[in-house]
C-alpha cells in the first residue's frame, strides 16, 4: 500500500516537473496564419514592426535578410513535417526587393542621393509608403517645388514608382498591420479602395478588360526623361519604366511572353548602350530567354507546336523576337555581348533559322575568344543537327527540373549582385520544382 502511494506521489511531481517543458513547446508560427496569442509568433510579428518603420536602405537589407530566414525556417519545418511546401503570398518580400531596387537605381542616377534619402522628409515618406502608400503618394505631390532640379527629378522618380507598385505595396502594408489591427483588413474592400483611385487619377492609369484593372501609364517616368534627358535620371525612369506590366493578354502564345520580357530591355539597351546598367541587364536577358525556353529544351524539341497545356509555340515566331532584340544591341560594345550571343548562336540553330546563326558564329570568330562553347556551335551548324522530342515522359520531367533548378539559382545570383541581397529568387531556388 505504501510502495503505491509512494508511486502515486512520484508520478505526481513527476507530471508537475514536466509541466513546465510542456508550457514552454511552442506552436509553430506559419507566416500565413499569425496568431498574436501565439508566443512562437514573436518574431514574425517584431518583423512586420520593423517593416512598418522602415526608412533607409540599409534597414530594408537587414529587414529582408530576417524575413529570408524566417521563410526557410518555415520551410525546412514544413518538409521536416512532410507538408507540401506553402510558402505564402510574397507581397511583402516583392515590396522590400522593389524597394532596394529603387534604392540602387535612385543611388547610381546621383551618388549624393545616399545622403539626401537619409534626411527627415525623405525618410517620413518612405516610412509613410509603408504604412499606407496611397497616402505617400499625395503627400509627395503635395511637396513644394524644390529649387534642387535633382530633387524633383527623384521625388518624381518615386511617385512613379510607388503607383507603379500600388498594389503589391498595399497587400504588404495590409500584411505588416496584423497585428495592429488593419483598417483595410477587409480583400474587397481594399479591391474598392484601388478601383476609386483609379477612377480618381485616369492620367496615371491605363484602364480596360485587358489591363488588370489598371495598369500605370509611366507618366512620371516619361516626365523625367522629358526633363532631363542627359541625365542619369532619365536612364533611372527608363529602368524603372521596364517594371510597368503592360496592358493586353498573351493567351498561351510563347513569342507573346517571350517578347513581353525582352522588348523592354531592348528598348533601353537600345537607348542607352553604355549605360552602367548594361551588364545586369544583359544577364538577365540571358537568364529570362534560358527561362522561356525550359520546357522546349526538356523535350529535346525546338520546332514542333506545343501541346495545349503549354500554349501555342511557333518556332519561327519565337526566333523573330530573339532577332528583334538582338536588333537592339548594335551599339553594345562587344566585349559585354559575348554570351548572349553564344546563345542565340545556339537558339538559332535549334529553331533552323542556320542563316542567323552563321551570322552570330562569324561575329563571335571575330570577337570572341575560341572556346569549347565555339567550336560546339561551329560543330553543331556544320552537322545540320535538328533537336529531336524526347518521347519519354520521366525524362523530360527530370530534365525540366534540373533546368528550372539552375535557372532559379542564376536569378538568385543576379539580384545578389544588384541588390546586394537575395530575395524571391532565392526562395524559388530553394524549392522542389515540381512543374
Amino acid at each position: 500500500m505504501h510502495i503505491h502511494i509512494l508511486q502515486l506521489v512520484l508520478l505526481i511531481l513527476l507530471s508537475a516537473m514536466s509541466l513546465p517543458v510542456i508550457s514552454q513547446e511552442r506552436l509553430p508560427c506559419e507566416w500565413g496564419n499569425i496568431n498574436v496569442s501565439n508566443p512562437a509568433c514573436e518574431r514574425p510579428q517584431v518583423i512586420l514592426k520593423k517593416y512598418r518603420n522602415a526608412s533607409t536602405y540599409a534597414e530594408h537589407q537587414s529587414l529582408l535578410s530576417d524575413l529570408n530566414q524566417l521563410r526557410n525556417e518555415d520551410f525546412q519545418h514544413q518538409m521536416k513535417a512532410k507538408k507540401t511546401a506553402n510558402l505564402y503570398d510574397p507581397f511583402m518580400d516583392e515590396a522590400l526587393m522593389f524597394w532596394l531596387d529603387w534604392y540602387q537605381v535612385a543611388f547610381k542616377a546621383r551618388s549624393e542621393n545616399r545622403q539626401l534619402l537619409d534626411t527627415e522628409t525623405w525618410r517620413k515618406h518612405i516610412q509613410l509608403a509603408h504604412r499606407d502608400p496611397y497616402a505617400a503618394i499625395a503627400s509627395l505631390n503635395k511637396l513644394s517645388a524644390s529649387a534642387d532640379e535633382n530633387d524633383s527629378a527623384l521625388r518624381l522618380l518615386l511617385i512613379g514608382a510607388l503607383t507603379n507598385q500600388l498594389n503589391t505595396l498595399a497587400e504588404a502594408a495590409n500584411q505588416a498591420s496584423v497585428s495592429i489591427q488593419s483598417k483595410d483588413n477587409d480583400h474587397e474592400k481594399r479591391s474598392q479602395r484601388f478601383d476609386i483611385y483609379v477612377e480618381k487619377h485616369k492620367l496615371d492609369f491605363n484602364i480596360g478588360e485587358t489591363c488588370y484593372g489598371g495598369n500605370y501609364t509611366g507618366r512620371h517616368f516619361a516626365a523625367v526623361k522629358k526633363r532631363y534627358p542627359q541625365s542619369n535620371y532619365a536612364q533611372a525612369a527608363a529602368y524603372l519604366a521596364m517594371r510597368i506590366t503592360p496592358c493586353g493578354e498573351c493567351e498561351g502564345d510563347f513569342s507573346c511572353y517571350l517578347s513581353k520580357g525582352l522588348a523592354p530591355m531592348g528598348d533601353f539597351l537600345q537607348a542607352y548602350p553604355q549605360s552602367t546598367y548594361v551588364t545586369m541587364l544583359l544577364k538577365r536577358a540571358n537568364n529570362q530567354i534560358r527561362g522561356q525556353f525550359i520546357v522546349r529544351e526538356s523535350q529535346g524539341d525546338y520546332l514542333s507546336k506545343s501541346d495545349p497545356k503549354t500554349g501555342d509555340y511557333s518556332a519561327q515566331s519565337a526566333a523573330n523576337v530573339l532577332i528583334a532584340f538582338e536588333g537592339s544591341l548594335k551599339q553594345i560594345a562587344p566585349t559585354e555581348l559575348i554570351s548572349t550571343k553564344l546563345l542565340l548562336a545556339d537558339l538559332y540553330i535549334k529553331l533552323n533559322q542556320r542563316g542567323n546563326a552563321k551570322r552570330v558564329i562569324d561575329w563571335l570568330v571575330e570577337h570572341a575568344q575560341d572556346s569549347a562553347e565555339l567550336v560546339a556551335l561551329r560543330q553543331a551548324l556544320a552537322g545540320d543537327h535538328v533537336p529531336k522530342q524526347v518521347e519519354n515522359t520521366k525524362q523530360v520531367a527530370e530534365k525540366k527540373k534540373e533546368l528550372m533548378q539552375a535557372y532559379r539559382r542564376q536569378a538568385c545570383e543576379l539580384d545578389k549582385a544588384w541588390l546586394g541581397q537575395d530575395g524571391v529568387a532565392c526562395q524559388d531556388a530553394r524549392l522542389t520544382v515540381t512543374e
